[in-house]
């Protein structure tokens, strides 16, 4: 997790905007045995109630995610990418780097709300 933390943090330093292969590098920083490298999820999850999409629909949500994240607030980004769930596992950690990114308080960080109540998306 720090590692992919501390990456973010120099991505953000240097204005990169942020891409599919960052989160990708994010999700296999944070989960190496679960997540394939270099790509989204190839399995269907489920997260308590919530059924995420399909993994097939996975790198077209993503592809529009990332369209849209410049114009999301930082709530907004963080639920969507939580929605979308493109990791096997690790997509709540992944989801406080990009909350904390939106926000731009990397250096500081602060929790992203608890859209569930029950801690599943």
């Amino acid at each position: 997790m720090i590692e992919a933390w501390n990456y973010a943090a120099r991505l953000m330093d240097r204005g990169k905007r942020l891409s599919a292969e960052h989160l990708q590098m994010f999700g296999n920083s944070i989960e190496p045995e679960k997540n394939s490298q270099g790509r989204w999820r190839d399995c269907n999850v489920r997260v308590g109630s919530h059924v995420a999409p399909g993994f097939s629909e996975v790198p077209g949500l993503m592809a529009r995610y990332l369209e849209m994240f410049p114009s999301m607030d930082p709530e907004e980004a963080y639920l969507e990418f939580e929605r979308i769930h493109p990791f096997r596992d690790g997509n709540g950690r992944v989801g406080k780097i990009i909350f904390n990114w939106a926000k731009r308080t990397l250096a500081m960080p602060v929790w992203p709300p608890n859209f569930w109540g029950n801690g599943n998306p």
